[in-house]
């Protein structure tokens, strides 16, 4: 079985990393997304068809694994074969499959119309957005929002966290006390405030 979609490895495609196959129904998946390598994790890989393996695969016999051995042909035909068992659907896309890995890997991972959670969820932003809208959500003035607040945030962080100087505290005491490194002085603190009320 192919380890890219689950279905049988035919026709066969070579990668040239570590000489993993995959069938050649897998390859549009692999140019169109940061794919990599299912067995040793290497991406930008170039393809090469498999022909030996191919031949040797295509004339074999066999048995349709969802028929109780009431067809046999060859492998080159078992998979347009295989067509008339497609029972479990994609609610998404209404694409159809024989088994439940396969529909579960097509939802979870090649489903143009899968659902995908904001990157922005710990932050508050709970959506789940279509794979194909989410550079769209992006822009859209609720998620803007939720990263306006998390900047926001980080600055007043910052600026809270920098040592007021008074005339206890001189320069030169500071530097002391934080091994030698000049403080922050009230100017800077003064345009890291700035900054904040801008954002």
């Amino acid at each position: 079985m192919c380890r890219g979609c689950t279905w049988p490895l035919y026709p066969t495609i070579q990668l040239d990393c570590c000489g993993q196959r995959i069938c050649k129904d897998c390859i549009p998946y692999i140019k169109s997304t940061e794919f990599k390598c299912p067995s040793c994790g290497v991406s930008n890989i170039n393809i090469n068809p498999d022909k030996g393996h191919t031949r040797e695969v295509e004339n074999l016999v066999v048995n349709c694994p969802e028929c109780d051995c009431t067809w046999d042909g060859l492998f080159r035909n078992l998979k347009d074969h295989l067509k008339s068992h497609c029972t479990l659907q994609c609610k998404n896309c209404n694409e159809k499959f024989i088994w439940t890995t396969q529909l579960e890997n097509h939802q979870r991972e090649r489903c143009v119309y899968r659902t995908v959670p904001c990157e922005l969820a710990p932050l508050g932003c709970s959506k789940e957005v279509p794979i194909s809208d989410i550079e769209k959500h992006y822009l859209d003035s609720e998620h803007q929002q939720y990263l306006l607040a998390f900047i926001k945030d980080k600055i007043l962080h910052l600026y809270n966290g920098i040592p007021k100087l008074t005339s206890q505290n001189t320069p030169a005491d500071n530097g002391k006390q934080n091994n030698g490194h000049t403080p922050t002085t009230a100017k800077g603190q003064g345009s890291i405030k700035k900054e904040y009320e801008t954002i």
